[in-house]
């Protein structure tokens, strides 16, 4: 965006020529300055005149409304405040596939993501199911007044259980639910932490392993990634990818 930008302010300082008191031309390493925009200068990049008018003040573009405009979109696009902002609650033995790539995913696509511990005396390190280490943003006692446009539960055991059986989390997940915002798990979590708590909608999916399916009974799809109202489930480590993606 940066680059169309400066291209095309470029091209209308180069279109309307540029009638400028100062004009640099660096030629054999000297300086030189020019009542109109001389040869050499008009044989330069239009990208380069522009940073070099810009420079001096003195390319008529500056004072367009719509050079100004498409400054503003670029810093209104970069700017942090006002993204889409999702929970992801972490705790030992959470499953590391689903954690990376799940927060990645919504990282790319321009989502603010808060990784939050759940573990006991305000720990914010974990050590995830296959050993890996990771230092959550926050406290999950930290994260309940804050609005959460999606709360996303990575998988893992005995990780899931670790969540499952936080009470701040869990008013933080039935909150979520009841005001129709977007409440997202995956492999173990749908069964061991939405169904624990009376959250799992009428169709899901988990990790397909048959201890998990007994457990949840009934509306158990096959499907990769289940979205029923405002609930996302997936299966595990290898779905990771259309689970983020579909968040």
């Amino acid at each position: 965006i940066a680059l169309w930008t400066l291209r095309s302010s470029a091209t209308q300082v180069h279109q309307q020529g540029i009638q400028c008191e100062r004009t640099l031309c660096v030629r054999r390493g000297q300086v030189a300055e020019h009542g109109r925009t001389p040869a050499v200068a008009a044989r330069m990049p239009p990208a380069v005149l522009l940073v070099i008018n810009l420079r001096l003040g003195t390319a008529p573009v500056v004072h367009s409304r719509g050079f100004f405009r498409r400054v503003w979109f670029i810093l209104k696009f970069f700017r942090r405040e006002g993204m889409p902002r999702v929970l992801v609650p972490i705790a030992d033995a959470s499953e590391e596939i689903e954690l990376s790539c799940t927060t990645d995913t919504l990282v790319r696509g321009g989502v603010e993501v808060v990784t939050a511990s759940v573990m006991p005396e305000g720990r914010l390190q974990v050590k995830c199911a296959r050993g890996l280490t990771v230092v959550a943003d926050k406290h999950i006692d930290e994260c309940c007044k804050d609005e959460w446009d999606a709360i996303a539960l990575p998988g893992g055991m005995p990780g899931a259980k670790h969540l499952s059986e936080n009470a701040k989390l869990t008013e933080l997940l039935k909150a979520q639910v009841a005001a129709g915002k977007c409440t997202a798990a995956i492999c173990a979590a749908p069964a061991i932490v939405l169904k624990a708590h009376g959250l799992l909608p009428a169709s899901f999916t988990h990790f397909p392993a048959p201890p998990l399916k007994e457990k949840t009974g009934a509306g158990y799809s096959e499907s990769l990634v289940v979205v029923y109202g405002c609930v996302v489930t997936s299966q595990g480590p290898g779905t990771a990818l259309p689970f983020g993606l579909k968040l």
